[in-house]
């Protein structure tokens, strides 16, 4: 989990009981249950750091997929302005079909699994 969340183990560990830091020298160690009862206490709190930090994460992917959403509606409406100033035949249009029907879209609006992909919007911005 400490490395997951890039703590210090030796550090998570020193704040517990300073021992802990010089287990790779000892070979054996008596605990007492008060430690122990710290040893649970930290590993709950970081428990709780971790779902509060995939909560922040998961807070921002929203955020992020939002603005990609806005993002791709105006590119949408973009690509549109540019079909008819170039006359596009409508073939070379209807590849783009997943990208301009997101013009109309809500904010609320469920959407298809992988209209708003990393892959998508790499091709749509190199093709438009």
């Amino acid at each position: 989990m400490c490395n997951m969340m890039s703590l210090d183990l030796k550090k998570t560990l020193y704040e517990v009981h300073p021992s802990f830091v010089e287990l790779e020298r000892i070979k054996s160690m008596s605990v007492s249950d008060s430690t122990l009862d710290r040893l649970a206490g930290k590993v709950h709190a970081l428990n709780q750091e971790k779902k509060q930090r995939l909560r922040k994460v998961l807070v921002f992917a929203v955020h992020v997929s939002h603005l990609t959403k806005v993002w791709l509606q105006d590119l949408g409406g973009t690509l549109i302005e540019l079909w008819s100033l170039t006359d596009t035949p409508l073939d070379e249009q209807k590849c783009f079909d997943h990208v301009t029907s997101l013009i109309s879209v809500s904010q609320n609006t469920v959407m298809p699994q992988g209209c708003l992909s990393h892959d998508l919007i790499k091709k749509v911005t190199v093709d438009s």
